[in-house]
């Protein structure tokens, strides 16, 4: 009886342990010695998860969120194996003047709403050139000496979120800055060698909605905004966005920019079962017509607008079952319409046909709509409710006039009546189009639901559709444009294929290839076709072999097996 009161009481205190534990948190800089306008990293780590990190402001330095990242730490002492996890909130500091800083306190708030304060920071800024004598590596200082003389200015990629968190499938808007310390940087020329990667989310480029300025001077630095997305993210978590690779053509050689990826939290929605849609949303409906006769079909054409993701609106009337009427649509048409108030606006067009089975009147139902609004506050639209009358065609005129009926004596015991071939055509139709319908209904319901196969079947028409941009690109002779969409094709269809992220390194990709026991031949083409790609981002442009680099790949993909 004691020896389960103390094993009770043992769990008890571990239970408390854990789960009524103090919040801890540590601040850091490194390094604690920079140079004027360069950026020291402050973190933040805490155990556990908090509601808000209020960075200091203040008059000599300027700080800018990084991103978060979540950490693990295993120790083995004396054979007991401890595990520690933490969460880190990342930020630069950019001083603005020379001498010691004091960086103030950090406020961190729990998620019960405590709030807790950290030890100010002291960060030491020199001038250049008193760094420099500090170095003992005389290669360094050579190093340094030349590209003094030669002016070679820092030219970084930084991306900049409109928000710290958000919840799944909320717009996320994120700037791609570019930031150097010469201002002509921004008049060279830049060349995009890899695609942005992220997985968990769907996201657009909006750049289009950057309105051209000048570069802004901060901290000793100038920064321009070059790229714009929006993001959805669909699963709760951490959202990882690795930036595009992207090389600077300038006088002093090509440059490759130095960037860091970006992590943001995503938080579950709370409420709403089935409710995947957070932001505005305008839904306009309009049917061609109320009365058709049988063999006809209407056109029911819906009109979104809205700031989310309007793709979750593609399959509008999947779950409708009326009895006599088929419902098809076609693939939505969607468009960036506008950047307001920093929210992306989209607009969608779906066309639904309708088409009656049978003669009679039909009511397709009103349709409600659950979403969420830009303050996460649940709301619904109604669809209109339409009334079809399809009336029947002279069925006895046509058949006077059209069909051709006979008789026919076999073995003088049987007669038939051959009919229009039409006929037997419209009564085949009738008995495979349920089958058909069947079908169709358990595809669509695995690609909704099953993640692994949906990545994979939409692998090779992607696939496909990088392929046909290369091959119309090497048609008109823009070989820069056939060599970065022929390895986006390659780098995506293997992702998919092997249902990996598409932030996932080149080196990872194929060692999974390998572990799926892919041949070493295919293995070593892959390298190859890929190497020559990433040559052409860096101007070492082969035209002579870009068909045959084509046509192998095509050979290549046909003959893969994953």
């Amino acid at each position: 009886m004691s020896r389960r009161i103390f094993l009770s009481f043992l769990i008890f205190l571990v239970y408390g342990s854990f789960f009524g534990a103090e919040l801890e948190y540590n601040v850091s800089v490194s390094p604690e010695v920079v140079a004027l306008g360069e950026g020291a990293e402050i973190s933040v780590e805490v155990n556990k998860k908090v509601r808000d990190v209020i960075p200091p402001k203040g008059t000599e330095f300027d700080i800018q969120y990084a991103g978060i990242s979540q950490q693990s730490y295993v120790s083995i002492v004396n054979g007991k194996v401890t595990s520690k996890q933490s969460i880190v909130y990342r930020y630069i500091c950019i001083p603005r003047k020379t001498g010691l800083l004091t960086i103030p306190a950090f406020k961190i708030i729990d998620e019960n709403g405590k709030s807790f304060e950290s030890n100010p920071l002291k960060l030491k800024v020199e001038k250049r050139q008193k760094i420099r004598q500090r170095t003992t590596d005389p290669f360094e200082e050579l190093e340094e000496l030349l590209i003094e003389k030669r002016k070679i200015p820092i030219i970084m990629l930084k991306f900049r979120p409109y928000k710290q968190k958000v919840y799944q499938n909320e717009p996320l808007v994120v700037d791609l800055i570019l930031i150097s310390d010469r201002k002509e940087a921004f008049d060279y020329s830049y060349q995009e060698i890899s695609p942005l990667r992220t997985d968990k989310a769907i996201f657009y480029d909006i750049s289009s909605s950057i309105e051209k300025s000048i570069p802004i001077s901060s901290g000793g630095y100038y920064e321009k905004v070059v790229k714009r997305y929006v993001f959805y993210p669909t699963e709760k978590g951490v959202l990882g966005i690795a930036p595009p690779g992207i090389v600077a053509i300038t006088p002093y050689g090509q440059i490759q920019l130095k960037s860091e990826n970006l992590g943001v939290e995503v938080l579950p929605l709370g409420s709403g079962e089935g409710v995947n849609y957070v932001g505005d949303l305008s839904i306009k409906s309009e049917i061609s017509t109320n009365s058709i006769l049988l063999g006809d079909t209407i056109k029911l054409k819906l009109t979104l607008e809205g700031n989310g993701n309007l793709k979750i609106f593609s399959n509008i009337f999947g779950k409708l079952n009326i009895d006599g009427i088929f419902i098809s649509q076609e693939k939505m048409n969607l468009e960036f319409e506008k950047f307001l108030n920093n929210r992306p606006y989209f607009k969608g067009e779906i066309v639904f046909s309708i088409i009656p089975q049978r003669a009679g009147s039909f009511v397709i139902p009103p349709v409600e709509i659950f979403y969420f609004d830009r303050n996460i506050v649940k709301r619904k639209i109604t669809l209109p409710s339409y009334t079809i009358n399809v009336n029947a065609k002279d069925t006895l005129q046509i058949s006077r006039e059209k069909f051709v009926f006979k008789k026919v004596d076999l073995n003088r015991k049987f007669r038939f009546i051959l009919l229009n071939p039409f006929v037997i055509f419209y009564i085949a139709l009738m008995f495979t189009l349920p089958l058909f319908g069947f079908i169709y209904n358990n595809f669509q319901l695995r690609l909704k639901t099953d993640e692994k196969f949906r990545k994979k079947f939409f692998a090779s028409k992607k696939l496909s559709r990088y392929l046909i941009e290369a091959e119309n690109h090497l048609k008109k002779e823009n070989y820069k444009e056939f060599y970065i969409s022929l390895q986006k094709g390659l780098f995506y269809y293997l992702c998919d294929k092997l249902d990996i992220p598409l932030s996932t390194d080149f080196k990872q990709v194929i060692e999974k290839l390998a572990e799926k026991n892919v041949e070493e031949t295919a293995l070593k083409k892959i390298k190859e076709i890929y190497t020559q790609c990433q040559f052409a981002y860096s101007g070492k442009i082969i035209k002579e072999n870009a068909g045959q680099l084509l046509a192998e790949t095509k050979n290549l993909i046909e003959n893969l097996k994953i």
